[in-house]
């Protein structure tokens, strides 16, 4: 039998009136079934993971964002394709102020704008738990990426953060370089396709100079171009910490490609290179893994 649990309600004259039960629920479809008839429900102690992508919209988010402030147990929550907007991402954030024990939340293709992103950085100025976010494909913009640098100061817990496809633009990277430089926590930061370009790539050159914790860094379908390459090429030949590069899709010309080559004959920590689709390397890259002995995978297709 299903157990529940009680609230008690008033009328006008605030008279205590008979109590609504509230219904316990420890599946997805019974938690989809009360949010769509409007019911007020918490989440069973068992649960641990919920996954509705694309299938929930903001009323549904509502009821789940108000069972969340009451729940001590679920700890991966995805939520993405689900148009919640910034008015659910507002919602939503007041749940991450009050919930203890989330740490991976997808918030992805969710149409969720700067203002949306406002409401969730300042939410993560003062959670403790969330270890991993995902944003990729909303229209965070620069403005928004400016909220979040202010949160990644003050969050000590992050280690995965995702913003690709989120035009956050070269201003964007300058707020987030600022702020990594004195994080300590994040590992991994994914900006493809933010249209950052060769003045984006400077700022994260700065960043990659400080910063002592980013281990994986994905800036795939960006034009950095070849001045780009060669800003995150001089700072990577002193990096010791970064093992994954993706720097596919970004227009890079033989001078680019050679400024990479230049950083891997003097970086030996990078273990993941890869260099997909850029206009021309012409075999340079041949028995990469003969004369530097820490490359364990490389993607090298190119287009002539």
């Amino acid at each position: 039998m299903k157990k529940s649990t009680t609230e008690l309600e008033y009328d006008d004259d605030g008279i205590t009136m008979e109590p609504t039960p509230i219904k316990i629920c420890s599946t997805e479809k019974e938690i989809l079934s009360c949010m769509r008839n409007k019911t007020k429900f918490n989440l069973s102690c068992n649960l641990t993971t919920l996954f509705f992508g694309g299938n929930i919209g903001l009323e549904e988010l509502k009821y789940l964002s108000e069972s969340l402030k009451h729940n001590y147990t679920l700890t991966d929550l995805y939520l993405g394709g689900n148009n919640i907007d910034s008015e659910g991402a507002k919602y939503f954030s007041k749940s991450l102020k009050n919930n203890s024990t989330l740490t991976t939340l997808y918030l992805g293709d969710n149409s969720v704008d700067s203002e949306g992103t406002k409401y969730l950085s300042n939410s993560l100025k003062n959670n403790s738990t969330l270890t991993m976010l995902d944003l990729g494909e909303n229209y965070i913009g620069s403005e928004g990426a400016k909220y979040l640098s202010e949160s990644l100061k003050n969050n000590s817990t992050l280690t995965i953060l995702d913003l690709g496809e989120n035009e956050i633009g070269s201003e964007g990277v300058k707020y987030l370089s600022e702020s990594l430089k004195d994080n300590s926590t994040l590992t991994r930061l994914d900006l493809g396709e933010n249209n950052i370009d060769s003045e984006g790539a400077k700022y994260l050159s700065e960043l990659l100079k400080n910063n002592s914790t980013l281990k994986i860094l994905d800036l795939w379908s960006n034009g950095i171009k070849t001045e780009g390459a060669k800003y995150l090429s001089e700072s990577l030949k002193n990096n010791s910490t970064l093992i994954e590069l993706d720097i596919s899709w970004n227009s890079l010309c033989l001078i680019g490609v050679e400024h990479l080559l230049d950083l891997l004959k003097n970086n030996y920590t990078i273990t993941k290179f890869i260099l997909n689709f850029n206009l021309y390397f012409n075999h340079i890259f041949d028995n990469i893994t003969q004369w530097n002995k820490g490359i364990q995978y490389y993607e090298l297709t190119h287009i002539f």
